[in-house]
């Protein structure tokens, strides 16, 4: 819908690893590409499914000791079917591997966190009515551990995740009449909930699409697609949140991801259309 969180591209050692656009849909394999400022070429292609399924999508990639991970949107086209995957890639020899097994079931591997030496993950099901949060131990584990199911918070599905002062945080998205939440992650797995949204009427797959840890504060991003969009930023400081940020005019869009460079905190908005 928005795109996966934290975003579909990387930077390692000073180059640009992103998820192209140059490929047919549901007919050729999915691109990743490599930019060094002077060139662009292909650097891996995402493999079929064991079925024979040609991949849709990449929707985000996440950095971690030099190691690419990478979730996709393999196969379907509502909550009831659709699927993917989480690959590793090692961006030197250009290896590609799956990480654990595949999501179905109408799940889809929308969200990425490294948090107490682990890889996290949140799915999505694009309609807000649920999601699950899973984490796997690279070279450890060889299946994804079910470590919480969002909709027994009463929220959808998983948009963003991130891990800040040693707990994870989860941004959700949630149905037609209920205001997303962030919730946060103990260091004993509880869940609860740090944050809910507002603004406007609460319209579905309102969420927190994006979070990122600047200058030791928790910065999420908010949308709702109400007949008069809301589009926030929220900041956490460890103890209280705020809202520094209020989008209008140009800049009432969804901020679909953040990123830093030379000290500054950049936020990115995506399209409209969703209004």
């Amino acid at each position: 819908m928005l795109g996966g969180s934290p975003a579909a591209s990387v930077i390692f050692r000073n180059h640009i690893i992103y998820a192209a656009d140059d490929y047919t849909t549901g007919v050729t394999q999915p691109k990743i590409r490599i930019f060094d400022g002077t060139s662009d070429r292909v650097m891996a292609l995402i493999p079929n499914t064991l079925a024979g399924v040609v991949p849709k999508a990449i929707l985000s990639m996440l950095l971690v000791d030099g190691i690419i991970y990478l979730t996709t949107l393999d196969s379907g086209t509502t909550s009831a079917d659709f699927a993917g995957r989480v690959f590793s890639l090692d961006p030197l020899s250009q290896t590609l591997a799956i990480v654990g097994a595949g999501f179905g079931t109408g799940e889809v591997p929308y969200a990425l966190a490294w948090h107490m030496d682990r890889l996290w993950v949140g799915t999505n099901a694009g309609d807000a009515t649920k999601g699950k949060i899973y984490f796997f131990r690279p070279n450890i584990d060889i299946a994804w551990t079910t470590d919480y199911t969002l909709s027994t918070s009463s929220v959808g599905g998983a948009t963003s995740l991130q891990s800040y002062k040693g707990k994870l945080y989860v941004g959700t998205d949630n149905a037609a009449g209920s205001f997303a939440k962030v919730l946060v992650r103990d260091t004993a797995g509880a869940y609860t909930t740090s944050e809910t949204a507002s603004g406007g009427t609460a319209k579905v797959n309102n969420g927190f699409l994006n979070m990122i840890v600047f200058k030791n504060n928790l910065y999420a991003t908010y949308w709702n697609p109400d007949t008069t969009a809301i589009a926030i930023i929220y900041k956490y400081d460890g103890t209280t949140w705020t809202t520094p940020y209020t989008g209008a005019a140009l800049t009432l869009r969804p901020f679909i991801t953040q990123f830093l460079a030379n000290q500054y905190l950049y936020t990115v908005g995506g399209g409209d259309g969703l209004r």
